[in-house]
């Protein structure tokens, strides 16, 4: 028969190591828990700097309209009527033809850095995240 100090010492290991196990489970879970806030936090990121691109893009066409609107054609027979109509305008009018001129002249460099500020630096941003998170992000299906 055994003695109660051994049953009592067999308990006791087989408590200790059930805590153990309980233990290591716990570890376990947290450090998965821990991996996939990460991964959602990788995701979240990736889906604002995507969105950021899209938002850079409607800021640069509302920019492009913007100064197309401002350098639309001002002629000038339009000019010379208004400033006949009315000597104080001629001011305005001056500026105006101004930056049509300026605009119009400047066209082609001011697109190109304005689509360099904001698209392109946007697209450039997401495209380090993605290089620094490919695996996380091709686990997720999210790229290729």
């Amino acid at each position: 028969m055994i003695e109660a100090n051994t049953t009592r010492t067999i308990i006791d290991q087989v408590r200790a190591a059930r805590e153990e196990a309980s233990a290591k489970l716990n570890q376990q879970r947290l450090a998965e828990e821990q991996a996939v806030q990460g991964e959602l936090g990788v995701l979240e990121q990736f889906a604002s700097l995507t969105e950021a691109v899209e938002e850079a893009r409607q800021r640069c066409e509302l920019a492009i309209a913007r100064m197309d609107a401002a350098a639309k054609p001002y002629s000038p027979h339009d000019a010379a009527r208004n400033i006949y109509n009315n000597t104080e305008q001629l001011p305005a009018i001056i500026g105006k033809l101004s930056i049509a001129d300026c605009l119009a002249k400047r066209r082609p460099e001011l697109l190109k850095e304005i689509r360099r500020l904001s698209i392109d630096a946007a697209r450039e941003r997401l495209e380090v995240f993605q290089s620094e998170n490919a695996a996380v992000l091709k686990k997720h299906g999210v790229i290729a």
